[in-house]
């Protein structure tokens, strides 16, 4: 009688540490997978971060190219109305009886293109 409980204890040991066993390998299996998880998440979350550098440093050189590309612009549009203001201005000295300079009269000067002047107020 006493070998069968001894038995008995002995199997219901065997089985509870195969419990055991089971369990913490489970408990293992699930740590490896948040471990896995919170990796994934981390790398995912460097990536994005490296995106949205590289997209606002991309954003900020457009835009300074936007800038100069705006500037250029104005610029050629103030040199245009000013050829604009040129021709009007011909046509009304020819009506007040002005004449075309001679040739002995031109003087000759070099500018850059991209000159122009922007009158900062008024001139009285």
């Amino acid at each position: 009688v006493k070998k069968r409980q001894e038995e008995r204890r002995q199997r219901q040991l065997l089985e509870e540490h195969r419990r055991d066993m089971i369990a913490k390998r489970r408990a293992l299996i699930f740590m490896v997978f948040c471990v896995l998880a919170l990796c994934l998440s981390s790398f995912t979350m460097l990536y994005l971060n490296s995106q949205v550098t590289s997209r606002a440093k991309s954003v900020a050189r457009l835009q300074s190219e936007y800038a100069k590309i705006k500037d250029d612009n104005d610029a050629k549009e103030r040199n245009n109305s000013l050829s604009l203001n040129y021709y009007e201005l011909k046509s009304k000295a020819e009506a007040l009886g002005m004449a075309q300079v001679s040739g002995e009269q031109i003087v000759v000067f070099s500018l850059d293109e991209d000159d122009y002047m922007e009158q900062s107020k008024n001139i009285e």
